[in-house]
């Protein structure tokens, strides 16, 4: 038997010995009742801080047809939002913009992508870090409600702003 091999075992089976009841097959395979269970993301700080940026001022930013100006209630949304981002700088965020229009596929893609790019330079303008914002476009294939009257289209035409906990320090 090799150095290493000879090694690995001792090692192995040191850790199975000091993991008691679950022995070896424990390393392989986890205890009786296998791994600990997830924390609850909803005790979490981090989760109640999400819980209040929905209540408070979450929800997506109305565009009009076939734009990707800011105005009205999606600017003071966005203002508000910015507002808590600035507040919880533990949380990145994604921008995902969102179209209804009719238009080629390709077309509202790229529609998507550049109101999307309306909110992101707009936070940045405001403040918000570029590298804190990473930014989605998807066009129309994520509808909010189904339905090609004027009203389901307006409320799909929109960007949300998602916060997300920071993956990295």
């Amino acid at each position: 038997m090799t150095d290493s091999r000879r090694t690995f075992l001792q090692r192995f089976s040191a850790a199975a010995i000091a993991m008691g009841s679950c022995g070896a097959a424990g390393l392989l395979v986890g205890c009786v009742y296998g791994p600990p269970p997830p924390p609850d993301r909803h005790d979490s700080p981090f989760a109640q801080d999400l819980e209040a940026y929905q209540a408070s001022v979450g929800g997506p930013l109305p565009f009009s047809l076939d734009s990707i100006v800011l105005a009205g209630e999606a600017k003071a949304r966005l203002d508000r939002q910015i507002a808590w981002l600035k507040a919880h700088p533990v949380f990145d965020i994604r921008v995902e913009g969102h179209t209804a229009d009719p238009g080629s596929p390709e077309y509202l893609l790229a529609l998507s992508m550049r109101m999307a790019e309306a909110v992101r330079t707009h936070m940045i303008a405001h403040g918000i870090l570029a590298e804190r914002i990473t930014l989605a476009g998807f066009g129309n294939h994520r509808p909010l409600v189904q339905g090609d009257d004027e009203a389901a289209r307006n409320r799909n035409r929109r960007v949300e702003v998602l916060p997300r906990q920071r993956s990295h320090p």
